[in-house]
């Protein structure tokens, strides 16, 4: 990575021209001594306060993907248009926008391609257009639709209280986006995420085209939905809304499923327009809990489930991948064949090597923890037994932050072993090396500045054990019926 990638940009710039001289260099990190710092944020075990700007995207991301302690992709966008970008933690992130003027914020995430998500919607139409369509009622019928697939596809039980509803709508237009807080579940990517998404869709809008199923055999459950839910038949066809060109289609945004996708944050608006995603009034999702907590819960791939079970589902081409056995006449090196990459080829390579005679399966990258978990085939060795294991699998679980992997495996009497790290290579570890120097200098400057914010110490001191929880979280993936016979 050239470090010179990296350019300095003027604090007004990313801030806003009214604020204090105080405001950080946000390519260096400082910290300023007038501004308070909250406790959590200076403490030793902390989140990493690297703070860098980028012009291209494929910098930031080439950036964070080499360092380590949660950092993401962020895009912010100036008064031009111009979009820049930031790596960043998102606690460091919102600490920083918090502090701009509400009209001045215009943030995006980036979902970073072939990494663990959560379910999200973009959920939009134009009430000039559909003036007899009313949005709070369409979207409560389709939020129905959607926990009606995730309990028939997963058994996964879902409601309102799951479901963080934002607000971003006008007198012209309906917006909002739908961040699903699944019990125990994440999706493997947005590409999973948006294949169900679209199947969704496609049976409400063939729903629609035949209205009482009888031809489409997949829809058929949808008639009993209504049904039991006690929906009309002119609230499905609501559903369906036309855009500004007299084009028709369900208001659910299927195009928000790309690659590194940029998706606005919490309290931002798009340039030039003062409509911040807020809160919405039919939001049910944590009610007393603080902006910084739905900031962070809103963030797409940002995982930090403290449950001791995290189901990956996957969805590939309109038909679920129930973790399926081989089929006959498919053989191991045909599977390995269809696996999908993660973000680092070098360490996919290395962990297809450590596994032999075994293979790479799949792989789930979880981005704010730093790790990849790899699902291995054909090879069930096990450290805690000494042996094969008859018909339980393996994982190897790389920790990008200590340059170290792991085994642990999917046995029952295996529950909660770690077989003892094992360092990377040093040719590997360069491909994910962090400048320790530059951590330690920004830690530095922090420190220094703690006798600043000695106040703010009770405010901010209950997450002692974050880090520890989540990674017992990421790194005890459950597969279901995860016994194939090679």
């Amino acid at each position: 990575m050239n470090e010179t990638s990296a350019f300095s940009v003027n604090p007004r710039v990313f801030y806003g021209e009214n604020v204090q001289n105080s405001i950080p260099n946000i390519v260096t990190g400082n910290k300023p001594s007038s501004q308070p710092v909250p406790f959590k944020l200076r403490k030793l075990l902390g989140p990493s306060s690297i703070w860098e700007v980028f012009k291209k995207q494929a910098d930031v991301l080439t950036f964070v993907n080499s360092r380590k302690c949660g950092l993401m992709s962020f895009v912010f966008q100036q008064n031009t248009g111009e979009r820049l970008f930031l790596a960043a933690h998102p606690s460091w992130l919102w600490y920083h926008d918090s502090n701009k003027k509400l009209d001045s914020r215009s943030s995006y995430e980036i979902i970073q391609e072939l990494t663990v998500c959560k379910l999200y919607f973009d959920i939009e139409f134009n009430k000039d257009v559909n003036p007899f369509h009313n949005g709070v009622e369409m979207l409560e019928i389709f939020i129905k639709i959607v926990c009606f697939y995730l309990y028939k596809l997963w058994g996964i039980q879902c409601s309102r209280r799951n479901i963080l509803d934002m607000d971003s709508s006008t007198n012209k237009k309906f917006s909002r986006h739908l961040i699903f807080q699944l019990p125990n579940a994440v999706f493997r990517d947005n590409y999973n995420a948006g294949n169900f998404v679209k199947y969704i869709c496609k049976n409400v809008q063939t729903f629609v085209d035949n209205m009482s199923g009888d031809n489409c055999p997949q829809t058929c459950e949808l008639d009993n939905f209504i049904a039991e839910n006690n929906i009309q038949i002119h609230q499905m066809k609501n559903l369906i809304v036309t855009n500004s060109n007299g084009k028709t289609g369900i208001f659910c945004d299927q195009g928000v499923y790309t690659k590194n996708r940029h998706f606005r944050l919490f309290k931002s608006s798009k340039i030039g327009k003062q409509t911040p995603l807020v809160l919405s009034e039919q939001n049910e999702y944590k009610p007393e809990c603080s902006e910084e907590e739905i900031f962070l819960d809103s963030l797409i791939t940002f995982i930090t489930n403290d449950s001791d079970k995290l189901r990956v589902l996957e969805f590939q081409s309109d038909s679920v991948d129930f973790n399926r056995k081989l089929t006959k006449g498919e053989n191991i090196q045909q599977r390995v064949n269809n696996v999908k990459a993660s973000p680092f080829p070098q360490i996919d390579r290395f962990i297809e090597c450590a596994a032999k005679p075994g293979h790479i399966w799949r792989s789930f990258y979880f981005q704010a923890p730093n790790l990849i978990v790899y699902d291995i085939i054909g090879n069930r060795f096990c450290g805690n037994v000494g042996r094969q294991h008859k018909s339980n699998n393996i994982k190897l679980i790389v920790d990008l932050s200590n340059a170290c992997y792991y085994q642990k495996c999917y046995d029952p009497d295996c529950a909660g072993y770690k077989s003892v790290p094992v360092s990377l290579p040093y040719e590997v570890q360069f491909h994910i090396h962090d400048d320790l120097d530059c951590e330690l200098s920004l830690l530095e400057q922090t420190e220094c500045n703690s006798s600043k914010v000695d106040d703010y110490n009770s405010l901010f001191d209950d997450h002692d054990n974050e880090l520890s929880d989540i990674l017992d979280t990421i790194e005890d993936i459950p597969v279901e019926s995860f016994s194939d016979n090679f």
